[in-house]
């Protein structure tokens, strides 16, 4: 029975392509959403190999830190407009974001390359709308095929979408 929320139903529609991705890349794959200026992992499958953040203490981290944040910041006016509000005149770290956004908008994903952990985040389309999840992969940077993994990200984001919108 669908529940009467069509984000949290597309979430469970979503959830199952996680083991899709995990078995094509052995990496951690997150569904994850925006609240507030938080993104909220709301499901995970781990992968071996120990590629642990603080969102895997408590399902959540700041929007504008992470791979998937922006990625939904990015198509969000509404949720990006508050981000700058938070943060008030810190130009810098906003003009920052401004032109990640605007990187991520050109193209289908966002990427977050810290010194221990790589994130890729794609957009999950469930309708003609912005999309409001994300599809994310994680992993040891030492150890990130970028382009493998993006590859592999896109094919399941797509799959994932497509059984999405025939359910509808």
């Amino acid at each position: 029975m669908p529940t009467a929320d069509p984000r949290g139903q597309a979430l469970h529609d979503f959830a199952p392509f996680l083991g899709d991705l995990l078995l094509k890349t052995g990496l951690t794959s997150s569904l994850a959403v925006l609240k507030g200026s938080m993104v909220v992992f709301t499901h995970r499958v781990h992968g071996h190999g120990g590629a642990w953040t603080p969102s895997d203490e408590n399902g959540c981290e700041r929007a504008a830190d992470t791979a998937a944040g922006r990625l939904l910041l990015a198509y969000s006016t509404e949720a990006s407009r508050r981000q700058f509000d938070d943060w008030g005149d810190n130009s810098d770290q906003s003009a920052q974001l401004v032109r990640h956004l605007r990187k991520i908008q050109q193209q289908p994903y966002s990427v977050r390359v810290g010194a221990t952990t790589t994130c890729l985040a794609v957009p999950l389309y469930r309708n003609d709308e912005a999309p409001d999840v994300a599809l994310v992969v994680k992993g040891r940077s030492k150890d990130f095929d970028q382009r493998h993994v993006l590859s592999q990200l896109l094919l399941v984001a797509d799959a994932a979408a497509k059984s999405v919108r025939a359910r509808c």
